[in-house]
C-alpha cells in the first residue's frame, strides 16, 4: 500500500505555514542577539533604543577641595562644569560630587571669596577623583576683613537686637536658599500677612509683621520671598535686625566688589 500523498493545493499551504514559522524564529534570534549586543556594547558605551547610536557613559566624579598653603579642607567652595552647566558646592570637609557625567574631559572651575579662581581640565571616568588646592588672595582678603569691620561698626549704631550669620553658619546649614536659611537659623515663624497676599510675614511679639528685606543694601520689594533666588552657596552675610522685622542679605559677588572698590556701607534707619 503507498503512502498518503497530500493534493498539491494542501502540500502548498502547508510550505506556507512552515516557511512563516522559519520566518518567525529567525526574527526572534535576530531581536535577541540585538539585545545581547546592546547590553555590551562594544568600547564601554550604551546603546539608544529609540536612535539606535551610541551614548556616551555617564559616571561620578568625586574631589576635594583644599587650602594650598595649610592643606585644610574649604567648605563651601563653588564647584562648577561650565560647559555642561553643572555646580555644587564642598561640604564642610571640602568634598564634592558630581553624579552621572558623560564620560571623558571636562574643565572644572572652583571659586570661593578670599581664594584666587582655580580651574583645570579633568577626565571623568569610572571611580575617578580629584584634588584642587586654592590659594588665597592676600589683597583681596585685606579689603574684606576692613569691609567687615566697617559692617560691624554700622551694626552698633543700630539700638535694636541684630544677629549676624556668615559663612560658618552656611557651613553646618541645609538650606537651599537665602529664606530658608533665615528662616531655619533665626528661628522664625511665618505668618499670613494681613490685606497682602503672596507675600511672607513673619509672626513677631504677638503679631503678623512683614519685615523690610534688603539684598546687598537694596531694597527687595518682594520681601522675603526674593530671598529664595539666592542659592545658600552665594551667601556671605545675613543680618537679622530686630528680630526679624528687618533682613539684610548680602551675597559673594557683592562682598568682593565692596572690598576692591572701599565701599562703605549705608546707616541703617528705622521709622
Amino acid at each position: 500500500m503507498s503512502p498518503f500523498t497530500p493534493p498539491a493545493a494542501s502540500r502548498a499551504r502547508i510550505a506556507s505555514r512552515c516557511g512563516a514559522i522559519t520566518l518567525l524564529v529567525l526574527a526572534a534570534c535576530a531581536a535577541t542577539n540585538g539585545l545581547h549586543a546592546q547590553s555590551v556594547p562594544p568600547g564601554g558605551q550604551t546603546r539608544d533604543p529609540a536612535s539606535g547610536q551610541s551614548a556616551p557613559t555617564q559616571v561620578r566624579l568625586e574631589g576635594q577641595v583644599l587650602d594650598a598653603r595649610t592643606g585644610s579642607p574649604l567648605a563651601l567652595v563653588s564647584v562648577e562644569i561650565p560647559e555642561l552647566r553643572r555646580s555644587t558646592t564642598t561640604d564642610e570637609a571640602g568634598r564634592f560630587r558630581f553624579d552621572r557625567l558623560p564620560a571623558g574631559e571636562h574643565g572644572l572651575r572652583a571659586s570661593l571669596v578670599g581664594y584666587r579662581d582655580q580651574s583645570r581640565p579633568v577626565v571623568a571616568a569610572s571611580g575617578a577623583t580629584v584634588e584642587l588646592r586654592m590659594a588665597e588672595d592676600p589683597v583681596l582678603l585685606t579689603g574684606l576683613t576692613v569691609t567687615a569691620n566697617r559692617f560691624e561698626r554700622r551694626l552698633k549704631a543700630v539700638p535694636y537686637s541684630v544677629r549676624v550669620m556668615g559663612k560658618r553658619e552656611l557651613a553646618g546649614s541645609a538650606a537651599p536658599d537665602a529664606a530658608e536659611f533665615v528662616i531655619r537659623r533665626a528661628g522664625l515663624f511665618s505668618a499670613r500677612c494681613p490685606r497682602i497676599h503672596q507675600t511672607t510675614c513673619f509672626w513677631i511679639r504677638g503679631s503678623a509683621v512683614q519685615p523690610s528685606v534688603y539684598i546687598d543694601d537694596a531694597p527687595a520689594p518682594g520681601g522675603v520671598d526674593m530671598l529664595a533666588v539666592i542659592p545658600r552657596d552665594e551667601i556671605s552675610r545675613v543680618e537679622v535686625i530686630r528680630g526679624g522685622s528687618t533682613i539684610r542679605v548680602y551675597t559673594d559677588r557683592f562682598m568682593v566688589w565692596a572690598a576692591r572698590n572701599n565701599y562703605r556701607p549705608l546707616s541703617i534707619g528705622f521709622n
